[in-house]
């Protein structure tokens, strides 16, 4: 639908999933439900040392970069079904070199609805324009690119009974890319698998997934498969601690060796008197957006610290790792650190502030030759929120 300006398909498919949101729940949502609707904008300045993610051998600017995200979300609940849908303009200007200032746009519509007693279905649409950085998306930085990407998603969960729930799950992403250097590219996916509550609120999950990902070389459509099998367990058995516990192997048809690899995740999560804490680890294997040769591996560890010192103040304390890896070519290798601090405020029901510091370093010995980045920033960020409105339909 958002993409049909810019890739032949995307728009086609999008037509056809929301005509399916607005046609399988029509009889339901003409019933007599409640819509709501909620304004806000969110102003942030800040202080960037290294804004372009120059690498440490260029000439480094700093500047102070202002960015502002008006936004607009509604929801409609009748007897069965839920929509959503929510607007954000992502707006950010550079006091110096304003040629880096950019425009996004980001939209989601949403439709949650129960078919039966036992079964519930979701759909979802979601499209983001903007100007980014590479590792943004795929936790590496290369530079700035204008990136517009469509995600479509369609899921179902059936109650086979009290404790067993099957699971079904359908996507396909577009991804667009202004610069030249980068291919577009789409992903379809498929999912079925299901959940057992092994009761101490224990859950065991187990799914199949199957990934198919088209590049548009100019010399034609270039072809990649994935398989993934995988099992999980989440644990909530305690009202101060939990934990989820999840791997899978994972199987590429189309590579002449190194065909078979593994994902898997772990976290856990406390809570206590006013604080909570996570951390986590992950592992993931994907076709690097905007390559066509390169799969990557990527290995994560995160940690977190939230604690409230009052009932209108708060402060945030995250970290992060980053080890990425790619093959056959190791164009994309990298290292990288996040961490990050700020404090909340909560000034009014309506106004929400935040002062804080971030710090982002990356290194490699990959084919880029921008790989060794340094970013410090300092921020100020404001959010407003305007009174709900409500009305019946």
């Amino acid at each position: 639908m958002f993409l049909d300006y810019l890739h032949p398909s995307a728009g086609k498919t999008a037509v056809g999933l929301l005509a399916l949101v607005a046609l399988l729940p029509a009889w339901r949502v003409a019933e007599c439900g409640e819509l709501k609707a909620t304004p806000s904008i969110s102003i942030d300045e800040r202080y960037d040392t290294n804004p372009y993610g120059r690498s440490r051998t260029e000439a480094v600017d700093p500047d102070f970069v202002t960015k502002l995200a008006p936004s607009l979300s509604a929801a409609y609940d009748a007897r069965d079904a839920k929509i959503n849908a929510a607007y954000r303009l992502n707006a950010a200007f550079y006091s110096q070199r304003s040629p880096y200032s950019s425009i996004g746009h980001n939209l989601n519509l949403g439709l949650n609805t129960e078919i039966s007693n036992k079964t519930t279905m979701s759909l979802n649409n979601v499209y983001n324009h903007a100007k980014t950085s590479v590792y943004d998306a795929d936790e590496i930085h290369t530079g700035f690119d204008t990136v517009s990407t469509d995600a479509l998603t369609a899921s179902a969960e059936h109650k086979i009974d009290a404790r067993l729930t099957a699971t079904i799950a359908l996507s396909e992403n577009f991804y667009v890319y202004k610069a030249s250097d980068k291919i577009d590219s789409r992903r379809d996916g498929a999912a079925f698998g299901g959940r057992y509550d092994a009761g101490n609120d224990r859950l065991l999950s187990a799914s199949y997934g199957y990934g198919n990902t088209v590049f548009e070389t100019p010399g034609g459509a270039n072809t990649t498969e994935t398989h993934t099998i995988r099992a999980g367990l989440a644990d909530n058995s305690s009202r101060t601690m939990n934990f989820n516990l999840g791997a899978g192997a994972v199987y590429n048809p189309d590579r002449e060796s190194g065909r078979y690899d593994w994902n898997g995740d772990a976290g856990v999560a406390g809570t206590f008197e006013r604080s909570s804490a996570t951390l986590s680890y992950k592992r993931g294997i994907a076709h690097g957006a905007g390559l066509v040769s390169e799969q990557t591996t990527s290995e994560t560890v995160s940690a977190g610290w939230k604690t409230e010192m009052s009932n209108d103040l708060g402060l945030d304390i995250t970290g992060s790792t980053n080890r990425n890896r790619s093959k056959p070519e190791h164009t994309i290798d990298a290292k990288s650190y996040n961490a990050g601090a700020s404090v909340r405020w909560k000034a009014y029901s309506w106004l929400n502030a935040a002062i804080g510091y971030s710090r982002m370093r990356q290194w490699g010995d990959g084919a880029v030759e921008t790989r060794d980045v340094e970013q410090d920033a300092v921020f100020i960020t404001l959010t407003a929120t305007g009174a709900e409105w409500r009305g019946s339909l």
